[in-house]
């Protein structure tokens, strides 16, 4: 499979979370261009789609190629995955995180590794919504991992979308303070 198809490809796996603007996230991994064959990742320049509903909006961008054929060698494992649990439990960047919790994954790391396709996209969903009462509006929101691998079958599928539910983070925010509180963490 050349490229570009696998990349179309995973821009319809995107359908689940959002309907992708293509040309934003094509342009996006055309700039950055794909990881060498020994790199194993490689980070994508800024890039946005936001959908804006009413009480609602969605904002969804493309972080990360991760090249599958280095999956193996992406893995943390033992003290490597203890120290690196323990740096990134201080941290505030969900994108690190998110990365670090995938790195840690045997499941995850197993499903790039017997791809059949040499990359894997890495995002991030946040939606924020507001839940409108008479005197009081409560406003929420979710950020989530999304992980695009090519063709991991049914279960792999359920495997994915296990991961991003189990690490997504909800906050709330309080009445007349300018930031959220966590309400659910990592």
């Amino acid at each position: 499979m050349t490229d570009d198809k696998l990349i179309e490809q995973l821009l319809d796996d995107l359908n689940r979370v959002i309907d992708p603007d293509r040309d934003i996230f094509r342009q996006a991994i055309a700039e950055s261009g794909l990881p060498d064959r020994s790199q194993k990742m490689k980070y994508l320049p800024f890039n946005r789609q936001v959908v804006t509903e009413p009480d609602r909006t969605t904002q969804f961008s493309l972080m990360a190629v991760f090249n599958n054929r280095m999956a193996a060698h992406y893995k943390l494992t033992g003290v490597r995955k203890t120290l690196s649990q323990r740096i990134f439990a201080l941290s505030r960047n969900h994108m690190d995180i998110f990365i670090n919790k995938m790195r840690c994954d045997g499941q995850i790391i197993s499903l790039m590794d017997a791809a059949d396709g040499d990359y894997s996209l890495f995002g991030m969903l946040q939606v924020d919504k507001v839940d409108r009462s008479r005197f009081i509006n409560k406003r929420y929101r979710l950020i989530r991992p999304v992980i695009l691998i090519p063709e991991p079958g049914p279960e792999g599928t359920s495997i994915v979308q296990e991961f991003e539910k189990q690490n997504e983070v909800r906050k709330q925010k309080r009445f007349a303070l300018p930031f959220f509180k966590t309400i659910k963490t990592i």
